[in-house]
């Protein structure tokens, strides 16, 4: 089924994210959307660069179409961070455009090192599909800033268990410990992995009812 930022928003009462039927979607069905949007992009960005070292397509146009796929990417993942298109405000795409135009910067030196002939055809591919991991970036910065602007005031960032990490990322790790939200850097933010962090981050409010006592009433006499 073709991945579509419409079909998820996200309900700041529950602290869930939602599918347009109203049905409730666990935070691995968004990472799963996340991923799946990523080999997308890895595959464009990636069939770009084919077309360009078999000279079907210019230098010009192949960096026109790699950064025409990084943008549209973006904006897809950034607007499912911030939980849908009717949440998506202008911090939002502040965070987007900061993280696009970066990689633009980044594909900017690939098209100079690719004129310049310093690039083998298996090391432009492989250089252009690494770039599709920046949308992993964009997506927990843009979720920070709506958790935040929802009062979800603690966060707690955890270390994938199946990925290696770098130093910078268990120095961010909050070792199960729930910490103010200002204070925990979102994946991919002031990391040696960069774009490439595998971390997970997950929010709540500090305020929320008890459940040992939320039920607990007064009987009438």
């Amino acid at each position: 089924m073709p991945f579509s930022t419409e079909e998820i928003s996200y309900n700041p009462r529950a602290g869930r994210y939602v599918r347009s039927d109203g049905k409730f979607v666990g935070k691995e069905v968004i990472r799963n959307l996340v991923d799946q949007e990523q080999q997308q992009l890895k595959v464009r960005l990636q069939a770009h660069t084919r077309l360009m070292t078999n000279q079907q397509i210019t230098l010009t146009e192949w960096q026109l179409r790699m950064s025409e796929s990084l943008r549209d990417s973006h904006l897809r993942i950034g607007i499912l961070g911030a939980g849908g298109q009717a949440r998506a405000q202008s911090q939002h795409f502040g965070a987007i455009g900061y993280q696009l135009r970066r990689q633009y910067q980044y594909v900017d030196g690939f098209a100079r090192a690719l004129y310049e002939g310093k690039l083998t055809r298996e090391q432009a591919l492989r250089r252009a599909g690494s770039y599709a991991d920046s949308i992993n970036t964009t997506f927990h910065r843009a979720e920070q800033i709506s958790r935040e602007d929802e009062g979800f005031d603690e966060a707690l960032r955890s270390l994938d268990p199946q990925a290696r990490h770098c130093g910078s990322c268990v120095e961010h790790s909050t070792n199960g410990e729930w910490r103010p939200t200002s204070q925990v850097v979102p994946p991919g933010t002031n990391c040696a992995c960069g774009q490439h962090c595998k971390c997970q981050i997950y929010y709540r409010r500090s305020n929320r009812p008890n459940p040992t006592i939320l039920n607990r009433g007064t009987l009438a006499a």
